[in-house]
């Protein structure tokens, strides 16, 4: 009946928001824009030719009109394919970022579902394990678009379902029905898609956003003392808002006051008339925009503040009432458990939810903009979407979460307890030897363990399936009843396990870990929660008592809290996490447009960063630096004013506290709803945004009025506020990065753009980053660098063609940019001409003057102005008679034993492959795979590195799970003993992609060739001068990762290699250097070695095995036959070899007995370069031959 009330609460209440759409036409200058870069987006009139406004509104305090427009076929929407289209005040478009497919035509699989609606649902509440005895009722008509149904057993909101498009990983777009439902049995909010032909299920999403705060098994177990921990003092009245004006509603509440972040930061305060005059101008209590509250409990237009212990999602009943006054005044205690403190923990959630709707409001957060109010007054945007804030929720412990829908629907916020971790929760009371503590592992469900015993004698459980598992039914059910399971953990959820235990009559259950440690259980969301509390103990501890228990001796234990002080701790009394999930809301709402709430569920998404930075922003106090380490949640996991809280590292500007940069998200797992991810996204752009923070504050100052400050602390958080409405839907980190910088040329004419480069590239996010696909977080490419406008001195590039044949020309091309604040003059380029190149009279262009003394071309470019470049083009010659030489090449094209593949794990190897090749039809292939594999390719002879610029060159693409699955180019000294990859560093040409998550490797930090490679077979080549004289092995290595979620089958091409080859470069290439009359000096290199000549046909590799005799051929060149002296060599094999590797003669050992020379017949062999392969007991040696007619 609870559940139908809270449906009942929503249908007549709080009317939702189905459409997309608004009733409003595209402005004649978006228009415009779009058709003008149309081309530029590689879109077509079709493309456009269904745009729709989903979102249209100002932002007041920069005059930005911010419009969002949805892609739809034939009237069907696009899922995410929204564009946003911002204009300043006269009109002009000042920033856009497509989010439109092109080519929609082919895209398409149909038009027209042959899969129900009814269909649809009843397939989405099967895959969520929802009942569907019955059929549900239509609340809104079939020809509507969304349908709607309405069942309180399958959602605790109506069910909207309409058809889409849903993007596809191959790009295509497949008809699909989009269903929503609200979870009757948890928090959880699942968006999805069901293919509208097959019926398949294509994709869902939570638009519950779990923070998965809860402490982990690393976390320490002492609890600091609370009386330590507060600051408290005698209750003072003192008028303490954002603005001294009198309005609102005069209401007085007792509670800690941001900045204050949590009682161990500081104490409460009696505030008087907190609400913004300007954000909630009729006070906090107000619904209907007349003098005088509509309610004097915690409920007013921008929250409800209720207790909901049983996790029904419906009020307690039990709201503190000011009374007419509006006085809520209700003192916290460090020694009292929460439970005890139901009034203080509402006051607190509701008076926080309001400071956090009052201050976004202040940065653009409007009603216009989609904030949560149940009136808006007539400002714009939709109404009734108050946040519904619900304290001490009993549906978990150690965690919050915040609930986002579009413009309209409430969003709603959970606040649980907090329970140590691995406190000692189980006493062993007999037999004696055993007597004493255990340190215990908790659930995240079920009952909260108070000071209250649960005692009962140990016993362990027998299931079906005759194991301690307990994840099938119980039989010994007699011995289990009103006793505590003992059971094994393994095989199912921790849940499950608990309610097998429970339906066998437990009072408790305690979880023997299979590995010596303890870790916070988690449970599967679709489960019901027990009744019975559950701990979770080492093995080392459960192994003691399976002992006894199985000599015949009776166990018996307490679980229950046995430390000092409370032993729960409220989330609604830490400001920094209910800061952190409101701005979740903030978020959702701001990035697509405020009718869209799906648009940061991206695997690249920052959501959790800008609620990371709220959290912090919201909570400095006084006389803090940035440099200070700031920790987030100490006070819920009790670790101190100083401690490092509950990510990775605390915030800190100083890089010795926290150095995290963009490549710290590459090996991440996504988040869900019942596992913490280890390694979150967000922390990193949030260190760069908190960055940011102090770097404007050093600026501006820092100014204490977080509402309407001047310093840049408030500029900070308004380019964050704004980025979000500039970004596109869906973004990545550069697309955040570069939507802030936009917002400073907005709102303050790029005057920190430099400022804003220095603090992104610092972290990664640099001039030359790459975020890659948004939906893959491990693509990204990192850089520190700054673009060069703001390195403030003369840059200068140079570019040349990048591969040439003898006597060809050189194309270069010089690039100079002044980045100085001044002219320079007299600015002149000094460009040596390489060796054995020759200067093409005429062919200079872009320079004022042109000399040439003694090998050096100087270029006057005479005055540059501040932001100018200038651009200097000529042409040089190369020597016809100057080659690379070729000292090995394969092609793979005929079969040969020059190379071996080696299957060191799994089952998929390496083999030559017609399918894709760079030269010719054949090349080596291995296979993605979702399975462990690791093989390598090996050419099975030695590669003498001769010459004096020795270069490796070989031709591949390739396409693998990124970051978990990729492949190394590796060169052993020792014979193949051991093996290196040859570094990056000496890859100068297509170098390694990105580091390789994948523990075949070994290093955590080894690049390697992983993720898309460009279309196409690209050419690396690796500078093997290190390896120079010496004699070396060479191999291909790749692996992969077992993927249990199976994303690696989808990238099966794997890797490809063709055209492996050694040769010793002719390149041309030389520094260039500018000077000015100003003093200035810059000088660069051309990129790549230059001009690399093509090498010449194969010279071959000459060496004999160390301490032999020398190999003699003669006559050489010879036409017919050629002798062979082996001296005392012992021949075990000897093989003719083309020029391209191929095998075409093999010979006897017997013929070759004795010290005198044997003659091999060569006359049937065209004429050309051959080498003669000569293996023996001492080691293998390599001739070359020339055959002459």
């Amino acid at each position: 009946m609870l559940r139908l009330t809270f449906l009942l609460f929503y249908l007549l209440i709080l009317p939702i928001s189905y459409t997309y759409a608004q009733p409003t036409s595209i402005p004649a200058s978006a228009l415009t824009f779009l058709h003008q870069t149309q081309h530029r987006w590689n879109l077509t009139d079709t493309d456009l030719g269904d745009l729709v406004v989903s979102d249209r509104y100002v932002s007041s305090h920069n005059g930005t009109e911010h419009i969002y427009l949805q892609q739809r076929i034939a009237g069907i929407p696009v899922v995410n394919a929204v564009t946003g289209i911002h204009l300043d005040a006269q009109g002009n478009v000042v920033h856009a970022e497509n989010r439109f497919w092109s080519q929609l035509s082919r895209r398409v699989n149909t038009s027209q579902e042959t899969f129900s609606a009814g269909s649809a649902l009843k397939q989405t509440a099967e895959a969520l394990g929802l009942p569907m005895a019955r059929i549900p009722i239509l609340s809104r008509h079939r020809d509507a678009q969304p349908i709607s149904y309405s069942d309180d057993q399958l959602s605790r909101m109506p069910i909207p379902i309409e058809r889409v498009y849903l993007p596809m990983p191959d790009s295509s777009l497949r008809l699909a029905w989009q269903t929503g439902i609200y979870d009757p049995r948890n928090p959880d909010y699942w968006v999805t898609f069901v293919d509208a032909v097959t019926g398949e299920i294509l994709d869902r999403f939570n638009r519950t956003i779990y923070c998965h705060f809860g402490p982990d098994s690393t976390q320490s177990d002492v609890c600091n003392d609370p009386t330590h921990e507060t600051h408290r003092q005698e209750r003072s009245f003192s008028l303490a808002g954002p603005s001294p004006i009198v309005s609102g509603d005069q209401a007085v509440y007792q509670v800690f006051p941001l900045p204050v972040e949590s009682p161990i930061h500081g104490n409460q305060e009696m505030l008087i008339n907190p609400a913004d005059p300007l954000a909630s101008p009729f006070g906090w209590h107000d619904t209907n925009g007349l003098p005088g509250p509509e309610f004097s409990i915690t409920r007013g237009n921008n929250a409800f503040a209720y207790l909901d212990r049983n996790d029904d999602d419906a009020s307690d009943g039990s709201e503190p009432d000011g009374g007419p006054e509006l006085i809520f005044d209700y003192l916290y205690y460090d020694t009292i458990e929460p439970l005890d403190l139901p009034q203080t923990s509402m006051t607190q959630l509701f008076y926080t939810n309001n400071a956090m709707h009052d201050l976004a409001y202040h940065y653009g957060f409007t009603e216009a903009a989609g904030n949560f109010q149940t009136n808006n007054y007539g400002k714009g945007g939709k109404e009734q979407d108050a946040v519904l804030a619900q304290a001490q929720d009993g549906g978990g412990v150690n965690n919050a979460n915040f609930l986002t829908l579009p413009d309209g629907d409430p969003g709603a916020m959970q606040m649980y307890f907090w329970t140590p971790s691995n406190a000692a929760y189980v006493q062993i009371l007999s037999p004696a030897f055993l007597a004493g503590s255990r340190r215990t592992g908790t659930a995240s469900f079920g009952p909260l363990i108070s000071s209250k015993p649960t005692v009962g004698k140990v016993v362990p459980v027998i299931d079906s399936a005759s194991t301690n598992l307990a994840c099938s039914y119980i039989l010994n059910t007699g011995q289990i009843r009103g006793n505590i399971a003992l059971i094994t953990r393994g095989s199912c959820p921790f849940k499950s396990k608990v309610l097998e235990a429970e339906k066998a009559g437990a009072i408790g259950v305690i979880i023997a870990n299979n590995e010596d440690q303890l870790l916070t259980m988690g449970g599967n969301t679709t489960a019901p929660n027990p009744d019975i509390p559950a701990v979770l103990i080492r093995s080392s501890d459960a192994a003691l008592i399976l002992q006894e228990i199985n000599r015949g001796n009776a166990v018996m234990a307490s679980i229950a809290y046995q430390g000092q002080g409370p032993a729960l701790r409220d989330g609604s009394f830490d400001n920094g996490v209910v800061a952190h999930e409101y701005a979740h809301g903030i978020s959702n709402r701001l990035t697509g447009g405020p009718s869209r709430a799906d648009c940061l569920f991206n695997d690249e998404s920052m959501g959790e960063g800008w609620s990371d930075f709220f959290a912090l922003a919201t909570t400095v106090l006084p006389g803090q630096t940035g440099a200070e380490a700031r920790g987030v949640g100490n006070y819920s996991v009790r670790l101190g004013v100083q401690g490092p809280g509950i990510r990775r590292k605390p915030y800190s500007t100083a890089f010795s506290i926290n150095n995290q940069v963009y490549n710290d998200i590459i090996g991440t797992r996504p988040a869900t709803a019942t596992t913490r991810v280890p390694h979150p996204v967000g922390e990193i752009w949030a260190a760069a945004l908190w960055d940011l923070y102090w770097a404007l504050s050093d600026r501006y100052g820092w100014d204490p009025d977080t509402f309407r400050g001047k310093g840049g602390n408030n500029k900070a958080i308004q380019l964050v506020m704004d980025g979000m409405k500039l970004q596109p839907c869906n973004p990545g980190f550069i697309d955040g990065r570069d939507a802030i910088l936009k917002a400073d040329l907005i709102n303050n004419q790029g005057a920190n753009q430099c400022l804003i480069w220095e603090v992104f590239a610092r972290r990664g996010l640099g001039w030359s980053a790459d975020q890659g696909n948004v939906n893959d977080r491990n693509d990204g490419i990192q850089a520190f660098d700054t673009p060069p406008a703001c390195r403030e001195n003369l840059v200068l590039e140079k570019k040349s063609t990048p591969l040439i044949l003898p006597g060809e020309l050189i194309d270069v091309e010089l690039t100079l940019s002044n980045n100085k604040k001044n002219k320079t003059t007299h600015t002149v380029i000094e460009d040596p001409i390489p060796a054995n190149a020759t200067f093409v009279t005429g062919s200079a262009q872009g320079a004022l003057q042109i000399d040439q003394k003694k090998g050096v071309l100087f270029f006057d470019l005479g005055e540059l102005a501040p932001g100018e470049s200038k651009t200097v083009r000529y042409q040089l010659r190369s020597d016809d008679a100057l080659a690379s030489s070729q000292r090995f090449k394969d092609d793979f094209e005929t079969e040969s034993v020059l190379w071996r593949a080696a299957a060191l794990k799994g089952e998929a190897i390496w083999t030559r492959s017609n399918i894709s090749a760079g030269d010719g039809s054949r090349s080596w292939n291995i296979p993605g795979s979702s399975k462990e594999n690791h093989h390598t390719l090996e050419l099975t002879e030695p590669l003498q590195i001769s010459g004096s610029k020795p270069v490796l060159r070989f031709r591949h693409q390739y396409t693998t799970e990124t970051t978990y699955d990729g492949g190394v180019v590796e060169v052993s000294l020792n014979g193949g003993v051991t093996w290196s990859p040859i570094p990056d560093s000496l890859i100068f040409r297509v170098p390694y992609a990105r580091p390789l998550y994948n523990n075949a490797f070994g290093v955590a930090t080894q690049k390697g060739f992983s993720g898309q490679s460009p279309p196409g077979f690209q050419a690396s080549y690796a500078d093997m001068r290190p390896y120079a004289g010496k004699p070396i092995r060479l191999r291909f290595r790749f692996a992969t990762n077992e993927d249990a979620a199976g994303r690696g089958s989808s990238f099966l091409p794997g890797w490809y290699i063709d055209d492996v080859e050694l040769f010793d470069a002719v390149n041309y290439a030389s520094p260039a250097c500018v000077l000015s009359d100003e003093g200035d000096m810059a000088c660069t290199e051309t990129a790549g070695w230059g001009a690399i000549v093509e090498p010449s046909v194969f010279t071959g590799i000459e060496n004999d095995p160390p301490g032999t005799a020398i190999v003699k051929i003669f006559p050489n060149p010879a036409s017919d036959w050629v002798a062979v002296q082996l001296g005392d060599l012992s021949l075990e094999s000897m093989e003719l070899l083309a020029a391209d590797g191929r095998i075409v003669a093999q010979y006897d050992p017997a013929s070759f007995a004795g010290n005198g020379p044997a003659t091999i017949p060569i006359k049937s062999y065209p004429p050309g370069i051959y080498f003669l392969r000569v293996r023996s007991s001492k080691g293998s040696s390599v001739h070359k031959l020339v055959i002459g007619k």
